[in-house]
């Protein structure tokens, strides 16, 4: 539930800093325009940003409406000038992913959106995270 800041610089082939020019925010890999702020708070979202007369610009994206995975790709572009694009940019903060749960003695069971199984000598720990299903194997600790 927080916003979080993407900041760069606008310049062309040759390092100089282009101002007024125009940056849009995508999905990485896509055409479909991503949801992004101006400011870290309030507001409603916005099209695109445009650089400063020093070239920088920045944007905010809310982390409630992507999951922390999400990377994104942006596209900036000027009259007069050939236009730059960046994909895969990761704006979320990498951070480890914490699950805590009560665990059946036996440790095969489920709980909700994990599932904890064995096969034969393997055992699995299933989980949901978003949209998708993760797994890993582990055997026992003795």
């Amino acid at each position: 539930m927080a916003r979080y800041l993407y900041s760069g610089c606008a310049r062309d082939g040759n390092g100089n800093i282009i101002s007024s020019a125009q940056v849009n925010v995508y999905k990485a890999g896509t055409t479909t325009a991503a949801t992004v702020y101006a400011a870290a708070a309030g507001g409603t979202s916005v099209a695109y940003v445009a650089s400063g007369t020093d070239g920088t610009f920045s944007f905010y994206v809310d982390d409630t409406e992507y999951y922390q995975s999400q990377k994104f790709k942006i596209i900036i572009a000027k009259a007069g000038y050939t236009s730059s694009t960046f994909d895969n940019l990761a704006i979320f903060p990498v951070q480890p992913l914490t699950i805590v749960t009560s665990l059946p003695l036996d440790s095969v069971g489920t709980n909700g959106d994990m599932i904890i199984f064995e096969s034969g000598v393997n055992h699995y720990f299933v989980w949901k995270a978003g949209d998708k299903w993760w797994k890993i194997q582990g055997t026992a600790v003795t």
